[in-house]
């Protein structure tokens, strides 16, 4: 609201954007009196076009503005797995989560016997005690596998 008349949502929203840009550079003194910080805000707006967008730093002295990509990449195929962007001011363990969920995760899919697994399976139930052995070495070597 502005001298007692409502704004439109696009008005509104130019507002606050001006307010948080023009905001993040002033200290309110003790006294009440405005001055011009001598900090760098952390979060601080740097475009006004791209209000999400945030400055990073490569190193102390080489900056950059907008966002960081980070991307998971499979060591052995090098086939990519994983992407996420982060602000520029992100950390870049803030994206690691997103990018190895894939690797802690068993994303295998369930796998159900065939029809003849199982009756291969039935049949040696009903064999007689002296060929159990054999029977048990053939599963834990389709396990191992199969990695179960």
């Amino acid at each position: 609201m502005l001298h007692g008349r409502e704004l439109d949502d696009a008005v509104s929203q130019a507002g606050a954007l001006l307010a948080t840009v023009v905001g993040q550079d002033l200290d309110e003194g003790t006294d009440g009196v405005f001055s011009i910080a001598r900090r760098v805000a952390r979060d601080r707006v740097i475009s006004t076009m791209d209000p999400d967008a945030r400055q990073g730093h490569k190193t102390f002295a080489r900056g950059f503005d907008g966002y960081k990509g980070h991307v998971g990449i499979d060591p052995d195929s090098e086939i990519i797995t994983a992407t996420v962007v982060t602000t520029g001011n992100a950390g870049d363990g803030a994206a690691a989560s997103d990018l190895i969920t894939d690797l802690i995760t068993d994303n295998r899919p369930e796998t159900q016997p065939s029809e003849q697994q199982a009756s291969a399976e039935q049949s040696s139930d009903q064999q007689p005690d002296a060929e159990q052995p054999a029977t048990n070495a053939g599963r834990e070597a389709a396990d191992d596998l199969t990695g179960n």
